[in-house]
């Protein structure tokens, strides 16, 4: 049932008056295969969302895979409550886990009595919250974080036959689509993802969402205007699909023309000994800090963002990268492989290379706009990388996702 109140969340300033008199008061559940302690885009903006709506007055249940280790969550508000269930590890993505609840999870959001359920991720948890929902007929929907079906990813696994490629690719997407076309509505954090989910066979209707930025990430830098940028940042995942190593083949050709650039890795995972092999090879392991994997909120607390001058995304296949969003909210410009998807995040706040094919073409394209972004004085990318994560903060976006609940909780019919 959708209650009407007036209290929950009246301290929360990015809320106004009016709308705390009038707001539906929801009990959203989350079901995901990807949360703390795995680092990631995805669980951030998991607990960005839940941590949204529960300071707003909602009340939350989130369903994920149990770690060994002991996770310390005292910072999440009271009014949201983490199940999580039995998991195994997978062997190609160790940060990342396969788990079920059930039975006990169905008594468990029985108890919870959700007006709707947020489905984050098509694996185990994800699949399982939607067999849940189905069941009980509540309305769901749908968040499509991550290509799951692009190349990149499906080489991790050993995959390397073109054709064989091809035909799991497509298979990917028709299970995409049959998955996504399950839900009362699909939400997709850009405009572009959602004309490929319907270009690829999605037939429900789609919301338009970004990833939120919490008010604690937005830290403008204070540089002078003509200090040089030469320390290039990536926080993130280490693995193949992110395509690191042409950032260092970037790297090698900047240092041809200034000693002083230099490239920060925040983050861990499968492709550090090689990434780490690579720069030995390229003669440029002098120039490259290997950070680590960093607590979110640490990331965030200590601004490790400011590591950094400018923030360097080689991956092609994002839906829209947190981490790139946190970096513009830092204020560094952003120098990005085309995507849709990296265009439209991106918008004025950085400078976006085209796809090539050709390897050498590309880092050349890669090197050629990091140095543009130092010659180009009159181009306040600063400033206009810290407009642009604008957009995507808490309070400009809350309303979008309650609207999102409401309609779908009303035209479901459920």
């Amino acid at each position: 049932m959708i209650l009407l109140e007036e209290n929950k969340g009246k301290d929360d300033p990015s809320i106004p008056p009016l709308m705390l008199q009038l707001r539906k008061i929801m009990r959203i559940a989350m079901y995901t295969d990807s949360f703390y302690p795995s680092i990631n885009g995805v669980s951030t903006a998991i607990v960005n969302l839940a941590t949204t709506l529960a300071n707003a007055g909602h009340d939350i249940f989130i369903q994920a895979p149990r770690f060994p280790e002991e996770l310390d969550l005292s910072f999440l508000p009271a009014n949201i409550e983490v199940h999580f269930v039995k998991s195994i590890p997978i062997k190609v993505y160790p940060d990342n886990r396969i788990g079920s609840g059930l039975p006990l999870s169905l008594q468990a959001i029985r108890r919870f009595k959700p007006d709707i359920i947020h489905i984050h991720t098509p694996a185990s948890i994800g699949i399982e919250g939607t067999l849940i929902a189905k069941a009980l007929r509540i309305p769901a929907v749908n968040t499509f974080h991550t290509y799951f079906m692009s190349e990149d990813i499906i080489r991790i696994v050993g995959i390397n036959n073109q054709q064989l490629l091809k035909l799991i690719q497509r298979g990917g997407w028709r299970f995409n689509a049959s998955f996504c076309n399950r839900f009362d509505g699909l939400i997709t954090p850009t405009n572009s993802v959602a004309e490929d989910l319907k270009k690829h066979g999605v037939n429900k209707p789609i919301f338009v969402a970004s990833n939120i930025l919490d008010e604690s990430v937005y830290a403008p830098r204070t540089d002078p205007p003509n200090n040089k940028l030469t320390k290039l940042l990536y926080v993130g995942r280490l693995s193949k699909e992110k395509r690191i190593d042409l950032t260092l083949y970037a790297l090698a050709e900047l240092l041809k023309v200034d000693p002083d650039y230099e490239l920060i890795l925040i983050g861990d995972g499968p492709e550090r000994h090689r990434l780490f092999d690579l720069s030995v090879e390229l003669g440029i392991a002098q120039a490259v800090t290997w950070y680590g994997s960093v607590n979110h909120a640490k990331l965030i607390d200590e601004h490790l963002y400011h590591l950094g001058d400018i923030f360097v995304v080689s991956s092609k296949f994002e839906t829209q990268g947190l981490s790139t969003l946190e970096a513009m909210a830092h204020g560094l410009p952003v120098v990005a492989i085309r995507s849709d998807a990296n265009s439209e995040v991106i918008g004025q706040g950085g400078v976006v290379v085209p796809n090539w094919n050709d390897q050498e073409r590309l880092v050349k394209a890669l090197a050629k706009a990091i140095i543009s972004i130092n010659d180009n004085s009159q181009q306040p990318y600063h400033e206009l990388a810290y407009q642009q994560a604008l957009k995507f903060s808490r309070s400009a976006l809350l309303n979008t996702y309650t609207s999102i609940y409401q309609e779908v909780i009303e035209s479901s019919g459920k």
